[in-house]
């Protein structure tokens, strides 16, 4: 490697979206939170264009390329400033950490922490950074090991050495599989157990993913010593990928009595009965969840001005409902919640003086301080439902006078962010 090529930095990307994936490096040295920021700013856009197409200074990697500059991230070069797995089609987000490996989480949450890191001037990166990894605590979705080390010996795996035993462990979307061992494991993973200068032996795990319903990349070692256990992976080329599911696949039906197909159905048909349990309280649809999306939409095109309140009860009704689907849809802002006291306490508050019982119970019971993304989506359905309904019973709102704005509902002790890492200098409120 001459000195120009030892000096360069960049990150590097593995992104699937539409069905389709995307590897390469870009020019610009991207961290865990710049990246954040661009994927957040590519989202708000709702561009038609895919992410990889947006993003300057791209070359393209095969799939060997990425992982082998992961490794190299890994290894702390300085180099390799970020590397980053996007899956858009379900929605997450990984970076490789160099002391956790990969760390995955869900696009929103990612979103989320960083506009609470960049929401404010004034402050460092360093200060930046923490608030958003403090964002991201408790919300890792998959913890993909502590890979600081992969095995590959002289040989690839080979049919005959795929063998399972024991249960199939369900973890979330994964189902674990404890491999044998009855094969030339030093020869696949370049390790020194076969012999009886020591006792070492090797446990090895592989995983499916349901909700991507394929092999994992990495099998899971674990390297059993006298006095330690090391924990170790290796990366599965496609060739050994492809010979590991049909032997999945028939130790599921050995197992269980159904297929892995069936397997994944099982895992989506909970999924979604649990999401539309949480998104769809009270038999609100998803038709009818648009439809009164829309519908509050439509309210507001027609009766909130550019600026400043409403000039009709109806009007600042809607604006205050649209306050804080707003904030939560694009900021993750939650009424009670950190910054949504500043953002959201006072729209509710009107809420619950103006929009009839039914509102001022679901904010109070189900919304007001509840942290769950989910949760809170779903009192929002209910909220939104309850505002339409409110309205449609009550007419003569769409021409009364209105002579409060919602702001005015605001309480200086209470409607404060409390994060400590928040300052003061140079925020203004944003209104609408």
């Amino acid at each position: 490697m001459d000195s120009r090529e030892a000096e360069r930095k960049f990150s590097v990307f593995h992104v699937t979206q539409n069905g389709e994936t995307d590897c390469f490096e870009t020019t610009h040295p991207l961290e865990f939170l710049d990246a954040a920021n661009v994927l957040r700013s590519y989202l708000r856009a709702q561009s038609e264009q895919s992410f990889a197409s947006t993003l300057q200074g791209r070359s393209n990697l095969t799939d060997e390329q990425f992982e082998k500059y992961a490794d190299e991230r890994m290894e702390n070069t300085g180099r390799v400033t970020g590397a980053f797995r996007i899956d858009l089609d379900n929605g997450e987000m990984a970076a490789l950490n160099i002391m956790d490996g990969w760390q995955v989480f869900s696009v929103k949450d990612v979103s989320t922490a960083a506009y609470y890191a960049m929401r404010k001037t004034g402050l460092s990166r360093d200060r930046r950074f923490q608030i958003f990894i403090d964002h991201l605590e408790d919300r890792q979705l998959i913890n993909m090991g502590k890979p600081e080390r992969f095995l590959r010996g002289g040989r690839a795996l080979r049919a005959e050495d795929i063998q399972f035993a024991e249960s199939i462990e369900p973890r979330e979307n994964l189902l674990n599989f404890y491999m044998e061992t009855n094969f030339d494991v030093d020869a696949v993973f370049g390790t020194h157990v076969c012999t009886d200068e020591n006792d070492d032996y090797l446990n090895v795990y592989a995983n499916y993913d349901l909700k991507a319903q394929r092999v994992c990349d990495t099998l899971e070692i674990v390297l059993v010593g006298k006095d330690r256990d090391e924990a170790y992976g290796y990366r599965l080329n496609d060739e050994e990928k492809a010979l590991v599911l049909p032997k999945m696949e028939a130790y599921v039906r050995q197992q269980w009595g159904v297929s892995i197909a069936d397997c994944a159905a099982r895992y989506r048909a909970e999924n979604e009965q649990a999401q539309d349990e949480m998104t769809m309280q009270g038999g609100v649809t998803l038709n009818e969840k648009e439809n009164f999306e829309k519908r509050l939409d439509d309210l507001f095109d027609a009766l909130v001005p550019p600026d400043g309140q409403a000039d009709t009860v109806a009007g600042e009704i809607v604006r205050a409902a649209c306050r804080i689907g707003y904030r939560s849809f694009n900021d993750g802002d939650h009424i009670g919640v950190g910054y949504g006291r500043e953002t959201c306490n006072p729209a509710a508050r009107y809420l619950m003086e103006h929009a009839g019982k039914e509102v001022e119970k679901i904010i109070a019971n189900d919304m007001w301080g509840e942290p769950d993304h989910r949760r809170y989506d779903a009192a929002l359905t209910e909220m939104n439902r309850a505002v339409v309904e409110y309205l449609d019973r009550h007419p003569e709102l769409m021409t009364e006078p209105n002579d409060e704005d919602m702001w005015e509902y605001r309480d200086n002790q209470e409607d404060r962010d409390i994060d400590p890492y928040e300052e003061e200098d140079g925020y203004e409120m944003e209104y609408f």
